[in-house]
């Protein structure tokens, strides 16, 4: 039995034990996102900005939609803009681990 408010989270939603720096370059990596990826820096207590240019728009957003479904990371803040190409883009995106 499990008592009330109690959070039951399976393998899929469990959060990383790999930090967040490492966890947003070996995900992006492996997303397609290498070469979009330019800049990262730290933001507050355990935050990043993630800066990412000339990137595939659907891969950015299945990167940032596993990162939260695979491993706890939420996004905080994002500004996504046209690359001047249809479908690509430069985005800043703020994540946090949960």
């Amino acid at each position: 039995m499990v008592a009330a408010g109690t959070r039951i989270v399976g393998p899929a939603a469990a959060a990383t034990q790999e930090s967040l720096v490492v966890l947003i370059d070996r995900s992006a990596r492996e997303s397609g996102l290498a070469q979009a990826l330019t800049g990262s820096q730290p933001v507050g207590d355990g935050g990043m900005r993630v800066q990412l240019e000339q990137a595939d728009f659907n891969l950015l957003s299945g990167w940032v939609s596993r990162l939260s479904s695979q491993h706890g990371v939420r996004v905080e803040a994002a500004s996504v803009t046209s690359a001047g190409t249809p479908g690509i883009v430069n985005a800043s995106v703020q994540l946090r681990a949960r």
